[in-house]
């Protein structure tokens, strides 16, 4: 059974004194501070393909510098192509080797296109990126894979209590994100404690769920269009913010396995709809006998 999930969170400020042991740090060569990490939390290094650009140099002295404090290093993510795992692929194979010298945990990235038997064995972690759209289709069977060959699994942009939930409920074993940036340190680390403490408390565990690719129409069906109302900005996910599907719905993902615990209510089996239990057994009101008698109030 795995650990608990873990939130890396991508910031340079001192976390220590304000944050819960399920929050470690997200770091990068462009991130700023090591406190934390120098402090003992849990890490992950990012490439920062998505930040601006890759400098193999600038990297690579970057990680040379993370290594006093390899002892607590999930990942190093070897650089990846976005929305592209041909080429990815080909990063891999070139870099694999230079960056496995350094003796860290080496992370793959999935990206679109990415298919079950492709997954470099040698990889340490594998790591969920892609879009939006795709990650909605393949994303749990791709971690279900990654767990099946007894790696630990990791997906990125995980920025709201819904992803954190989704995840929790799969074969996911951290996440990152850049919500403190959204909103400040102290108002993200209060908001993401509470929804690590929420994926605490689970009726399933990820080997009990069945999960299976969804049908692009299916998938298209339930992508977000709107921006929901009433959320505050900076607390919406990217894909909501983009007005792309959110990383996961559950409920059309996957269906729990016979050999699952069953719903304390009862019932035939339980289906995921949205989170919530849709075979629950519905109470049959019973008609008075001949000789009750009925309060006043009420009424049949």
């Amino acid at each position: 059974m795995r650990d608990k999930m873990l939130y890396l969170a991508a910031t340079g400020s001192d976390i220590e004194a304000r944050a819960g042991e399920h929050v470690g740090i997200m770091t990068s060569p462009n991130s700023g501070s090591r406190q934390s990490i120098e402090l003992g939390r849990w890490w992950g290094s990012d490439c920062d393909v998505l930040a601006g650009g890759f400098d193999e140099d600038n990297y690579f002295n970057h990680i040379e510098k993370m290594m006093p404090y390899a002892d607590k290093c999930l990942f190093c993510v070897i650089p990846d192509v976005p929305g592209d795992a041909e080429h990815t692929r080909i990063l891999w194979e070139h870099s694999v080797r230079q960056y496995g010298e350094l003796s860290l945990p080496l992370a793959y990235v999935m990206q679109d296109g990415s298919h079950l038997e492709d997954l470099p064995e040698e990889a340490d972690v594998f790591f969920l990126g892609g879009t939006d759209e795709w990650r909605e289709r393949y994303g749990a069977v791709m971690l279900e894979r990654g767990a099946a060959l007894g790696k630990r699994t990791h997906v990125g942009r995980v920025n709201s209590a819904r992803r954190v939930k989704a995840l929790a409920m799969l074969h996911c074993d951290s996440v990152d994100g850049t919500y403190l940036a959204f909103c400040g340190v102290d108002h993200g680390l209060k908001d993401v404690g509470g929804w690590m403490a929420q994926t605490q408390a689970r009726l399933f565990h990820p080997d009990d769920i069945k999960v299976s690719v969804l049908p692009a129409e299916l998938t298209n069906a339930h992508r977000k269009k709107h921006v929901p109302a009433g959320r505050r900005k900076g607390r919406l996910d990217v894909g909501e913010m983009s007005g792309e599907a959110s990383l996961f719905d559950v409920g059309q993902q996957v269906k729990v396995q016979a050999s699952a615990p069953q719903p304390l209510f009862g019932g035939e089996g339980l289906q995921l709809l949205g989170g919530r239990p849709v075979t629950r057994r519905k109470r049959q009101r019973r008609a008075p006998a001949a000789s009750q008698t009925l309060p006043r109030s009420v009424a049949l």
